[in-house]
């Protein structure tokens, strides 16, 4: 198969012409060709179409192959161009080649005239191809520049050696801007971002670079960064993806970030978590002392005179007995339901304070899973081995509220048949789980933002250092387990509370 040639003769004989054309032919080549002999011929050519080949003989009657190499590298044109001549000197070929023709031939000796046109084509081509590589870098190297300089963050390659020494390779503009220094001072020496680090963030940074570097895992940091000059100071995070090489370098690429508002926040909402934990915890205690006082009063000023009613409502009855029938059935309502009064006014003193909380945890959850069983027909049962557990009254009634909450709950939502409450004292720890086998709970029943119980139990532990866990899958039960540090409940009991 033939091979389609476009080639250009700079010529003023066509014998000439018809010579160089037929050595072309008889190496397989089907060439598009055109003869040209003047400056303006060669102009016209160059713009009509693009040329695989320029053949330029070195003398002309007016032209000769210096000016058509001086029109080429005025236009621009990277055309292979090939000087051959009936008749050149040594000097004139040389300065032919410093001026940019590819090679030179004597017409008489055309032998290499075709391996001579493909190696100079070949050369031209590789030649574009570099050309056209290094303006698509130049391109790509300053649209990521653009995009570097505009990132609100700096990014940086960094390298580690074999003596484990590190050297930044790039870093972005953005480096004034983040850390208040110049791009070329880290640049200079990795030691200076060592510098910038706040002292007490530097083992950090140290442990994360050698975690990232021997694992080759992400390496992902957050810290402190001193400005230079004023001494102010902000958090980064430094996240990058590393690299290992042949010759044992690590390499990373990544992007630093300021963090500072977020982290502002964070520690603000922090601060926020924890200022309303103490206001949960100094409500729970004015509640808990609120319900003593009134479970007092109404056990001692209500229960009192409804007692001194009823000796009253006794005595009248005692001498009535001459009265009428129906004044008889008046005094004996008035008396039924005056015990009615004072069985409710006891059961609500005992709700708002149970006073066999006086006699011990252990001896109160007794009574509340007996209470439960009574009033709601779930079996309950205790399984506790010591006789009494000995705790602040505050975190007694703490967790006795919490069952009281979770019996309330299974009352409620659980369609249970037994309920079961564990209750152990650890050597620095005191555990709860309450049980149950009901239809159990799902997910967003637990999420659920109105589940006003669960989170008053959340409170209620977390206020002395514990945490609570529900556990449970629809049909299989749920379970609220409590574990309470001992060691932190004392700690956290003794907060001043807010006033």
């Amino acid at each position: 198969m033939s091979k389609e040639l476009r080639v250009l003769f700079i010529e003023d004989s066509e014998d000439d012409v018809l010579l160089l054309a037929s050595r072309f032919a008889a190496a397989g080549y089907d060439l598009t060709q055109r003869r040209v002999d003047s400056a303006t011929g060669v102009r016209a050519a160059l713009s009509d179409q693009n040329w695989d080949l320029i053949l330029c003989d070195h003398n002309m009657p007016g032209f000769n192959s210096n000016q058509a190499l001086g029109i080429l590298q005025e236009l621009g044109v990277d055309t292979p161009f090939i000087i051959v001549s009936g008749m050149i000197g040594e000097e004139a070929a040389v300065e032919g080649m410093r001026a940019g023709a590819s090679d030179y031939l004597m017409k008489d000796k055309l032998k290499r005239l075709v391996p001579a046109a493909e190696r100079a084509i070949y050369s031209a081509q590789v030649r574009r191809a570099h050309r056209h590589a290094r303006l698509a870098l130049v391109e790509t190297e300053a649209r990521l520049s653009l995009i570097a300089a505009n990132i609100p963050g700096m990014i940086f390659q960094l390298t580690r050696g074999r003596d484990h020494k590190l050297h930044f390779i790039y870093v972005s503009e953005g480096c004034q801007t983040l850390l208040g220094v110049p791009a070329g001072m880290l640049l200079e020496s990795a030691d200076n971002f060592l510098a910038l680090i706040v002292e007490e963030d530097r083992d950090a940074y140290h442990r994360s670079l050698e975690t990232s570097a021997t694992e080759l895992s992400t390496w992902n940091w957050e810290g402190r960064v001193r400005y230079e000059y004023s001494g102010t100071e902000k958090w980064v995070n430094w996240r990058s993806s590393p690299r290992g090489l042949d010759d044992g370098r690590v390499v990373w690429d990544g992007i630093v970030w300021n963090v500072t508002q977020s982290k502002l926040a964070e520690s603000e909402l922090r601060e926020s978590r924890a200022t309303l934990s103490q206001l949960t915890s100094h409500l729970n205690q004015v509640r808990e002392e609120e319900r003593k006082r009134l479970s007092r009063e109404i056990h001692d000023d209500i229960g009192g005179m409804l007692t001194a009613l009823k000796i009253d409502v006794a005595w009248i009855k005692s001498r009535a007995t001459s009265e009428s029938a129906e004044f008889q059935e008046k005094i004996e309502g008035l008396d039924t339901l005056i015990g009615q009064i004072m069985t409710a006014t006891s059961r609500i003193a005992r709700d708002l304070r149970p006073g066999i909380l006086d006699y011990g945890l252990v001896a109160s959850i007794e009574w509340l899973a007996s209470d439960f069983a009574k009033h709601s027909g779930i079996s309950c049962h205790l399984r506790c081995s010591e006789e009494d557990i000995d705790l602040d009254p505050d975190i007694a009634a703490a967790v006795f509220r919490i069952c009281q909450e979770s019996l309330t709950n299974i009352a409620k939502h659980a369609q249970a048949s037994e309920a079961v409450i564990w209750l152990a004292r650890e050597p620095e720890a005191l555990s709860l789980e309450i049980r149950d086998n009901g239809r159990g709970i799902a997910m967003q029943d637990m999420q659920r933002p109105r589940a006003f119980g669960i989170i008053g139990m959340n409170e209620r532990i977390r206020q002395f250092g514990g945490t609570l866990e529900l556990i449970g899958a629809p049909g299989g039960g749920t379970s609220v387990v409590v574990h309470l540090p001992l060691s932190l409940a004392g700690a956290a009991e003794k907060q001043i509370p807010l006033l």
